[in-house]
């Protein structure tokens, strides 16, 4: 399944001048509609969105959200998961704790942990490191299970008993993508908040911004109106969740619908 943000393509529209355009809904349908015209074939489905900061000035669903049984994508109802956007989250929410006094960007994050991290002597990994994928760990693909849909009162476990990979780099010298180094950092979000870290994000990032249908650990209604996700083959992919640690790193559903500004 095809997520698309309306950001990726006003940049190659074409525009007679350098000056801003104010783009209306008959402009984006227009667009969009011939830009998906050639490639359905290709693609099982996709939902686009346009916003400003007035409002939404477009959506619209094309293709199925289900091939199988003929389900639409439909913009207001389509619930897809999110992968790594999720990571805007956790970082919101170590910044909401670190501005309220609870976590310190620069500290080294062996203070806020129950087990340590062997990092290098004299070169401690803080949460700036986490946030900026430069904390030098090792990437991981032991991350996934075949636990779906994960339960809704799960927190992020032990995470000591989680595989964690070698601190290869000294931290802040070289940026490497690190699922594990935000998820340690959501793990660090729970322990400080008191609270597992579905229950805080939940009630401090999305309730608030209104956000409703939108989880970590999503409810049975709103897996009902999951779009498949499809392999290059058109083949359905099997729904399959992140080990429970790993849960911050990638595991938001969300109905697109529901737009904030993080």
């Amino acid at each position: 399944m095809l997520l698309l943000t309306a950001g990726l393509f006003l940049s190659v529209m074409p525009t007679a001048s350098a000056d801003p355009v104010e783009w209306n809904g008959n402009d984006l349908s227009s667009f969009f509609n011939r830009f998906f015209e050639g490639r359905m074939n290709r693609t099982p489905g996709a939902v686009v969105i346009a916003v400003n900061k007035d409002g939404e000035l477009f959506s619209h669903g094309y293709g199925f959200a289900d091939k199988e049984r003929k389900r639409k994508v439909d913009p207001d109802q389509t619930a897809f998961r999110v992968g790594s956007v999720s990571k805007l989250f956790t970082a919101t929410a170590v910044m909401q704790l670190a501005e309220q006094g609870k976590l310190k960007l620069d500290e080294d994050i062996n203070n806020y942990l129950p087990f340590r991290i062997h990092n290098r002597p004299g070169h401690p990994i803080t949460l700036a490191h986490l946030l900026t994928h430069t904390a030098g760990f090792d990437e991981t693909a032991l991350i996934f299970n075949w636990n779906w849909p994960p339960p809704e009162d799960a927190d992020l476990g032990n995470f000591e008993n989680t595989f964690s990979p070698p601190v290869l780099r000294d931290p802040g010298t070289v940026k490497s993508y690190s699922n594990y180094g935000i998820s340690l950092a959501g793990y660090i979000v729970q322990r400080q908040s008191g609270v597992p870290f579905a229950q805080y994000v939940k009630e401090n990032i999305i309730h608030p911004l209104g956000m409703d249908r939108s989880s970590f650990y999503p409810s049975a209604e709103l897996l009902s109106r999951l779009a498949v996700g499809y392999d290059a083959h058109g083949l359905p992919i099997r729904e399959m969740a992140l080990n429970s640690a790993y849960v911050p790193a990638g595991d938001c559903t969300r109905q697109l619908p529901i737009w904030a500004v993080l």
